[in-house]
């Protein structure tokens, strides 16, 4: 399954907004966004998805993944038996052909 994440937050700024937060929680509320997006980033990108943040212009997000659904080829294969479970398998996947730019889960668990 591919993850697409869209962080409909928008911009999240670095420094304490006075006017709309006290500077006591401004900093751990720009860690808590921060966080937030780098776990919407990193689930897209383990799943072979895309990851829009920081940003008001949701339009460019929303084109990316209509863009990157209509380009887009389905592989499958079947794993060979693994003698012990729960171990994380690495796929890697190539192409002879240049300028293709490929994205697929990085590995899987039994």
């Amino acid at each position: 399954m591919t993850l697409y994440a869209i962080n409909t937050r928008g911009v999240v700024g670095t420094g304490p907004d006075v006017t709309k937060m006290e500077s006591t929680n401004s900093q751990v509320d720009f860690n808590l966004a921060r966080d937030y997006q780098d776990s919407l980033s990193h689930i897209a990108q383990e799943t072979g998805g895309l990851s829009f943040q920081n940003s008001h212009n949701f339009k460019v997000g929303f084109d990316s993944v209509l863009s990157d659904l209509i380009h887009q080829y389905l592989l499958c294969y079947r794993p060979p038996d693994h003698k012990k479970q729960g171990q994380y398998h690495s796929i890697k996947i190539v192409s002879k052909r240049a300028a293709v730019n490929l994205r697929h889960r990085l590995g899987y668990e039994d």
